[in-house]
């Protein structure tokens, strides 16, 4: 019996390492099937076209700071996503002297909803993970960067979207400049940071701010993260929201920020197709901000922005599994008057100025 066993014993070793060496085989047929389709489709300018469970599928989204990036980064982790949000260190917050309320943007805001929603479903809620990071830093940005490719890496994760909720801030009340003489105050007294007062805000303060926040920002982000969204097509995803309808000077800016913002989505869609990755824009509905919605704390308001932010959710959703560069607006906006639109060329100027900027 021991012998017929004995001669078994071979023949079972044989068996076992034949079946180990299939499983490496196939294992190896797969991972270089994948490499060279996905080099072939690069070289014939063919998208991979990959598609990938929530679970092995990570999201970056810049703007976690605010209200709407903080429910895009819940929504997305309760689907199972792996979320990294960005939150700039340096804010770019205007306060009217009348308020004396501070917005908390900081990570742990997020991370607490995260914990106490987590902890409230039956549902297997993916990681968020905030990383606070100065915006205007090359350092930093490519410290963020890193982390996330080598989370990705060790997790196996393939990073299939970057979002833009990157949006510009207004003052709650505007009025032009107004040059205030001290008597005490003297030439040779150094200048103190202070913090911005309405009366602070001309045009071009304004002006700048929103460029920085939502144009040349996002763009130097976009940059580090392409490799790893043209790995598998990945979408880059641009969203607007425009302001309070009832502030005519807000519209004063966005009626031509929006065409200026536009513009530069298709320039960077033609640019991104080359690495083929996607880019589309989605028009929000106006946000009222933070501040505004607890001053005016009516039903009506929140129900509005709740509307408005599950609205654009929806239409993130579509746009992931949109094949063309698109923009998709918001079903439930007026048709706002036509933007004030700039040609490619000023486009290709503004955007050599800001990697001239670097």
């Amino acid at each position: 019996m021991n012998l017929t066993r004995l001669s078994e014993l071979p023949a079972t070793l044989c068996l076992a390492l034949g079946c180990r060496a299939l499983a490496y085989v196939v294992a190896l047929s797969q991972s270089l099937s994948s490499s060279c389709y996905t080099y072939f489709s690069r070289f014939c300018g063919l998208p991979p076209c990959g598609v990938f469970r929530v679970q092995d599928s990570a999201i970056v989204v810049i703007g976690g700071e605010g209200e709407l990036g903080r429910t895009m980064a819940l929504r997305f982790s309760e689907l199972g996503y792996t979320v990294f949000t960005l939150h700039p260190t340096l804010q770019y917050m205007p306060m009217s002297e009348s308020s004396s309320q501070t917005v908390d943007t900081s990570p742990a805001t997020l991370l607490y909803q995260w914990h106490k929603k987590k902890e409230q479903s039956s549902r297997v809620w993916g990681l968020v993970a905030p990383i606070a990071l100065d915006i205007t830093s090359a350092t930093d940005r490519k410290r963020a960067s890193e982390t996330v490719k080598a989370y990705c890496t060790s997790h196996s994760l393939q990073l299939v979207a970057l979002i833009s909720l990157a949006q510009p801030s207004f003052p709650s009340t505007y009025s032009d400049p107004v040059p205030e003489i001290n008597a005490s105050s003297s030439t040779t007294t150094p200048t103190q940071l202070k913090r911005r007062s309405t009366k602070d805000f001309s045009h071009a303060l304004v002006w700048g701010d929103m460029v920085a926040q939502s144009i040349r920002e996002p763009i130097v982000i976009f940059q580090d993260y392409i490799e790893m969204l043209a790995r598998v097509s990945g979408r880059i995803i641009m969203v607007s929201t425009s302001s309070d309808p009832i502030n005519s000077h807000h519209n004063l800016f966005t009626s031509a920020f929006d065409g200026i913002q536009r513009s530069i989505s298709q320039y960077l869609a033609q640019q991104l197709n080359f690495h083929g990755i996607k880019l589309c824009t989605v028009s929000a509905g106006p946000l009222r901000h933070p501040l505004e919605s607890q001053q005016s704390a009516n039903a009506s308001t929140i129900d509005q922005n709740s509307q408005h932010v599950s609205g654009t959710f929806s239409t993130i959703l579509q746009s992931l599994g949109q094949y063309d560069n698109a923009h998709l607006p918001n079903s439930r906006l007026p048709k706002s008057s036509s933007p004030f639109t700039v040609t490619q060329e000023e486009v290709s100027q503004l955007l050599a100025d800001v990697v001239s900027a670097e």
